[in-house]
């Protein structure tokens, strides 16, 4: 029901209100009744101009151990972790995430923890240089940088940093650390500049990072 002109309080109650839990709001032109919505549903605005609506949020959460957290736009759904992970917030603008427990204590009571990340796909035999994306809002926190690169068989891992059995020339390693991304370099007809480095769509290996909690 739609209200043409603007009645009393108690008129609006008796023929507008007609369930308990409707509410008022204000329609196109006038004043009008959104019923009472669904058990659980939550009351949701969609902007200037459109009328707000009960929908089913957690319906988005399909498993037990589900949250929502804001995503780029609207609520979003993240997954229940995989079991001894913690929820760990990677800073404005970015997703939470389920990551392990692996904060450490030196000797003098300093809190610190190492963040994995995948290196990508890196053709090292045609390619001498990547970057990696490290995700830290303040790269002041970061003390340590291990970089381990896999051979296309995946039976070796290696340092980028290692050094040639025959020369002692160092093979590669981190060229800078930049506000978004670590700049990793290998050594120009070094160990890895080599075909058994170049499978296509392989991560190439991990990067440990140790820093500040």
């Amino acid at each position: 029901m739609r209200i043409s002109q603007a009645p009393s309080l108690d008129i609006m109650k008796a023929s507008v209100l007609s369930a308990h839990g409707d509410i008022l709001i204000r329609g196109a032109a006038v004043p009008e009744r959104l019923g009472a919505g669904t058990t659980g549903y939550s009351l949701n605005t969609k902007g200037a101009g459109a009328d707000p609506v009960w929908e089913d949020i957690l319906g988005i959460m399909t498993t037990r151990g589900d949250i929502i957290q804001r995503g780029a736009v609207i609520p979003e759904r993240l997954a229940a972790g995989i079991m001894d992970k913690m929820l760990v917030s990677n800073g404005p603008g970015a997703n939470l995430t389920w990551e392990y427990n692996n904060m450490f204590m030196d000797i003098n009571n300093v809190a610190y923890r190492i963040k994995i990340l995948d290196i990508g796909v890196w053709n090292m035999n045609n390619t001498d240089v990547k970057d990696v994306v490290h995700g830290f809002g303040d790269i002041r926190t970061i003390l340590n940088i291990t970089v381990m690169i896999y051979h296309d068989s995946t039976s070796f891992m290696y340092p980028l940093n290692c050094v040639s059995a025959g020369t002692g020339d160092v093979q590669g390693g981190i060229v800078a650390l930049n506000v978004t991304e670590i700049n990793l370099t290998r050594k120009v007809g070094g160990y890895f500049h080599d075909p058994a480095f170049n499978d296509p769509v392989m991560n190439r290996g991990k990067v440990f990072i140790t820093y500040l909690m």
